[in-house]
């Protein structure tokens, strides 16, 4: 029997390791309508050191990842 959720990726072992430190959580919002093709919305976290922004668009959402992996921060920030 096949696995319906087999998109035909490599197995793990074939593929490269995943680095925390250019791993992100994007949590997009909903206004609970129809989703429309300009609408892209949410909140991003960078997974290493916990910066976190609310985003707009792609553009401020590519910004955010972006501005993040150039900074080079890989350090989480410590609790107070």
């Amino acid at each position: 029997m096949s696995n319906p959720c087999d998109t035909g990726r490599s197995n793990a072992t074939d593929a490269p390791a995943l680095l925390p430190e250019r791993a992100f959580v994007v949590e997009f919002s909903s206004d609970g309508g129809p989703a429309r093709d300009d609408d892209l919305s949410g909140r991003v976290e960078h997974v290493v050191s916990g910066q976190a922004a609310r985003f707009a668009s792609a553009g401020e959402l590519l910004e955010f990842v972006q501005g993040v992996l150039r900074s080079g921060k890989s350090t989480r920030k410590k609790a107070r």
